[in-house]
């Protein structure tokens, strides 16, 4: 579960969601707004957005939308990336400059923080991170490039330049993965 559904982005749902109309089951209130959630194991992942203002990661009940709990990411950062929940864990960029910014990984049932890795980055809003294959890959650098961390330790793997824009996240396919 992550943006466009897949490491991919593909967009595809392989269920069936029957004929019944669609209806409001829950809806909660945010005073920011929100990017794509990440949703699995009974659970809403939910990061609002944030412009140098207080920064949290949130899980509401699919059932009820009640809080089941939430984590506060101080001090007010730039920008937090929306959710990746994949490989056992909840996974998103805090960006605040080169000297404040981290990778996370956390506990999806309980909110706490398994690991968290600085990267360089500068001003930078990009898509949630992509996981697959033991690894979170996020784009980072002084020159938009692109990062690697073990999903599992957080610990760093490599740091690419690409000279790319902002707003981005890559995708993987097929044990490959795509960037600008």
């Amino acid at each position: 579960p992550t943006f466009g559904h897949d490491p991919a982005h593909s967009g595809y749902f392989p269920g069936g969601l029957g004929r019944n109309r669609f209806q409001h089951r829950w809806t909660v209130a945010w005073t920011n707004g929100l990017p794509q959630v990440a949703v699995g194991g009974d659970r809403v992942f939910v990061i609002p957005e944030v412009f140098f203002s207080p920064a949290s990661v949130h899980a509401l009940s699919t059932y009820s939308g009640a809080a089941l709990w939430s984590r506060s990411f101080p001090p007010n950062p730039n920008s937090m990336t929306p959710p990746t929940l994949a490989e056992g864990g909840l996974f998103f960029q805090r960006n605040n400059h080169s000297v404040d910014s981290q990778v996370y990984r956390l506990d999806p049932a309980t909110g706490e923080v398994v690991w968290k890795s600085p990267f360089p980055v500068q001003w930078s809003r990009n898509f949630a991170p992509v996981v697959a294959s033991n690894t979170v890959w996020v784009p980072a650098g002084l020159d938009n490039g692109l990062a690697a961390f073990r999903a599992d330790t957080g610990t760093d793997l490599f740091l690419q330049n690409l000279g790319s824009e902002e707003g981005w996240a890559p995708a993987w396919w097929e044990g490959r993965l795509f960037t600008f």
